[in-house]
């Protein structure tokens, strides 16, 4: 399942996102797996599971950097190595942002009439 899914962006995988609505659906579904509410519910090691990958949807959908590697991996299926550096975070989300656009089924009209 998709970060974006999770989290009701049903819509389109996209690197722009409302945070508000990312945290407010954080909040509702992790008062639903939080380990301490429904450990005696569920398996702990499932509640834990579920919860740990909520964690981590959250962590990397909420970090504009992270969010760009996620959709750089699950879009482009390109991965940036760990020995490769990338330290000006702008551009990388700029690049992220052009990447969207251009792969919109419309991009290209758009381009060619400019």
């Amino acid at each position: 399942m998709s970060f974006h899914f999770l989290f009701s962006f049903y819509r389109e995988v996209n690197y722009d996102i409302d945070k508000s609505h990312l945290k407010k659906k954080f909040n509702e579904i992790q008062n639903i797996y939080h380990p301490d509410k429904n450990a005696q519910n569920v398996e702990v090691d499932e509640i834990n599971e579920v919860s740990s990958y909520l964690n981590n949807a959250y962590k990397t959908l909420s970090n504009d950097v992270e969010r760009a590697l996620y959709l750089l991996k699950m879009e482009y299926n390109y991965m940036i190595s760990e020995d490769e550096c990338m330290d000006d975070d702008e551009f990388l989300s700029e690049i992220i942002k052009i990447n969207v656009e251009i792969s919109k089924p419309d991009a290209n009209i758009e381009l060619l009439t400019k």
